[in-house]
């Protein structure tokens, strides 16, 4: 666990708030880990970032999943329906940086 925030407003930027991390990071994955009481030099490897869909956002600079274009993953565009938001189109393509979807939605898409 990284880190978890509470109260009314979360972090306005990702990078400050995870700069000493992404130091700290940097230096475990390229010098490791020395354990001098055991002669022992340990390899660190990053395997996942995981986030739940709120947290994916602020780290990767995108809108939320209850935008329009709210899902990164696909190429659907959201309704408002009964106060929330619904992607009725299961079988969308995925989205890729070339997607329609995401190029003529970039100010909906970036946060």
């Amino acid at each position: 666990m990284v880190g978890i925030y509470g109260g009314e407003l979360k972090s306005s930027d990702f990078n400050d708030m995870s700069a000493a991390l992404i130091t700290e990071l940097q230096e475990l994955l390229t010098v490791g880990i020395n354990v001098d009481k055991y002669q022992l030099h340990l390899t660190v490897n990053l395997v996942a970032v995981v986030c739940d869909a709120p947290a994916r956002s602020n780290v990767k600079y995108i809108v939320g999943h209850n935008f329009t274009a709210g899902c990164d993953r696909c190429q659907v565009l959201g309704r408002r329906m009964g106060g929330r938001m619904t992607f009725p189109n299961v079988g969308s393509r995925r989205a890729d940086s070339t997607s329609s979807v995401v190029l003529e939605n970039l100010e909906l898409w970036v946060a």
